[in-house]
């Protein structure tokens, strides 16, 4: 089995992420996910110190931000050794 070259495993754990995100997005109620959306949006006034306009881009991507934290979902770095790990082909057999 050849390893995925360091691109391709970073496509795939965007992926995953993204997934996860998704999955909870639709596992949560609107009120839920408009609370989280207001609390993202009030972060983003405070760390810009209102100097940008909030925009539906923006206040997306401070949500799943948001979520990606909540979710306590590991960083690259952890998730990749742990998919090579169990990608590892088995050479005793």
């Amino acid at each position: 089995m050849t390893r995925q070259s360091s691109p391709s495993l970073r496509r795939a754990y965007r992926a995953w992420v993204e997934d996860q995100i998704e999955d909870y997005k639709d596992s949560v109620s609107r009120a839920d996910l408009l609370r989280i959306a207001d609390e993202a949006a009030d972060e983003l006034r405070r760390e810009q110190g209102d100097q940008y306009q909030l925009t539906e881009l923006l206040l997306s991507n401070a949500v799943d931000r948001k979520i990606f934290k909540l979710l306590k979902l590991p960083g690259y770095r952890t998730w990749s050794s742990g998919r090579q790990k169990s990608h590892r082909p088995n050479l005793t057999d």
